[in-house]
């Protein structure tokens, strides 16, 4: 049986991790977290692109071999997901042996199919990107310098009307549809042959080319192989992951896009099932990048509005495909509106009021709740738990998951007021009021919890629970509830 696979891209080493890391392999502990929810079996691979001229001499400047620097930032970068509860099955490791035999196999199988060939170049050549430009530079830097070498290509042109009508035939590979056309427009342009191998005296931190000391592959090929290697690939256990989908962010949508699937159409290996792409976080009018220097201070904002907080506001605060700004003041807006003002806040009323009420305990028998707005409340949670299921095969629909889940909240808020459940006399009445609304109020916590594991962690073991689990989904509730009341979201004032 195969199992459903997601990937994020593979991040690059030469600085600390921030947020836009953080999104890109949220959505897809989001992913995984909700297939486990339900017991599909799932795949989640991440890590580091540990190789290439930017690491060698980020490495060089802080005094470090290029071993010891990817050695401790993977460390950092472990610990970093840690500290947000990303939870992965497989951590890439470009240095890995395992990766670099998979990325000789690929190599030897292009080789063997006449796909790669020793030639020169020379051209305007970008250090920050690794990459040859197509045309020289508008205005001068010392980013961009002229090279001239003996290399290997790659004959990408090759493939240019095979992926066109694989395009044709897939118009949903590339999501969102703008990254669908521009990838398009990519091939409209026409595809050339491109350069995957560096002379080893201006490259050395890199994989070896097959029986030629004197190159390294380039720095993408050996990264792009990542989605296969931590499959198994070239073993034969790898069928049991690949093909997968990829996460990844729109300012490496050609790498993904042309350069991956004419490799593996080269190397006559499944192609992926579909790409991703997400936009960029936003900090002013800028791209928030550790070269820019201009990421938040998520430690600050992470003891403010807690793990979950941030979580949530990674999921809410953005549609998938678009920019969207990383601002304090967009932060507090949405944890203190959704999280504080209406999901926790109803927590802390409905338990106030069964302390005061009834001594914190519930009484053993009380007629069932049934009315127009009591249905159409169950409809909504039934509507929660289908996005969820639906996400998990198509996880493209990560914010419609999210919306669900806050239209559920402010319905159970709704529910709560119009009927001032507070107020209600008839004891068994309004007992009967509190179970009803908890139960849904649980059954929420459970659908939201890939998204606010922690939270949801709090709110079952004050309901009684000592895990969140979709056995409890339609367990009866015990009427008595832990004492402790802890704020969920406070606010900042």
């Amino acid at each position: 049986m195969k199992i459903p696979y997601l990937s994020t891209p593979i991040y690059y080493p030469n600085s600390m991790p921030h947020v836009g890391h953080l999104y890109s392999t949220l959505i897809v502990d989001v992913w995984k977290r909700a297939s486990k929810l339900f017991e599909v079996p799932s795949y989640f691979t991440t890590g580091l692109d540990e190789h290439g001229q930017k690491v060698a001499q980020a490495a060089a400047a802080n005094g470090y071999s290029p071993l010891e620097h990817v050695n401790a930032l993977s460390q950092d970068f472990i610990e970093f997901f840690q500290k947000y509860n990303i939870e992965w099955d497989f951590w890439v490791r470009t240095t890995r042996r395992d990766h670099e035999h998979a990325v000789h196999a690929i190599w030897k199988a292009l080789k063997d199919r006449g796909y790669i060939y020793k030639g020169n170049y020379s051209g305007w050549y970008s250090i920050s990107d690794e990459t040859y430009l197509t045309q020289k530079p508008e205005q001068e830097s010392d980013n961009i310098v002229w090279r001239e070498e003996e290399c290997y290509y790659f004959k990408l042109s090759a493939f240019e009307d095979r992926l066109k009508k694989f395009y044709r035939d897939n118009p949903h590979f590339v999501y969102p549809k703008k990254r669908y056309n521009e990838a398009m427009g990519f091939l409209r342009q026409g595809l050339k042959d491109f350069v995957v191998s560096r002379p080893r005296d201006r490259l050395h931190w890199g994989i070896q080319v097959p029986d030629d000391p004197q190159q390294i592959i380039y720095v993408w090929v050996d990264a792009l192989t990542n989605y296969i290697s931590a499959a198994g690939y070239p073993n034969k256990s790898y069928d049991n992951y690949w093909p997968g989908k990829h996460v990844l962010g729109k300012d490496i949508l050609k790498f993904h896009a042309i350069y991956w699937p004419a490799m593996l159409l080269a190397a006559d290996l499944p192609m992926p099932e579909q790409l991703l792409i997400h936009g960029w976080w936003l900090n002013g009018d800028a791209k928030i990048s550790k070269s820019l220097g201009n990421a938040v201070p998520l430690d600050e904002l992470v003891r403010k509005y807690q793990v979950d907080g941030i979580r949530y506001f990674l999921i809410r605060g953005i549609e998938l495909g678009d920019d969207g700004e990383f601002r304090e003041e967009l932060v507090k807006t949405i944890v203190h509106s959704d999280l504080a003002n209406k999901y926790g806040n109803i927590f802390l009323r409905m338990l106030g009021l069964i302390e005061l009420q009834f001594g914190g305990k519930l009484p053993d028998e009380f007629n069932s709740i049934r009315n127009k707005e009591a249905e159409a409340l169950k409809k909504q949670v039934e509507k929660l738990q289908a996005s969820v299921e639906k996400f998990i095969q198509h996880p493209e629909t990560i914010n419609r998951y999210a919306d669900i889940f806050l239209q559920s909240i402010v319905m159970l808020n709704d529910y709560f007021q119009n009927n001032k459940v507070w107020g209600i006399e008839q004891k068994e009445q309004q007992a009967a009021s509190l179970y009803f609304l908890m139960d849904i109020f649980k059954k929420i916590t459970i659908l939201v919890s890939p998204i606010m594991p922690e939270t949801a962690q709090v709110v079952m073991k004050i309901l009684g629970y000592n895990e969140v689990h979709m056995k409890h989904f339609d367990t009866r509730l015990t009427r008595s509830f832990i004492s402790e009341r802890p704020m969920l979201f406070p606010k900042i004032s």
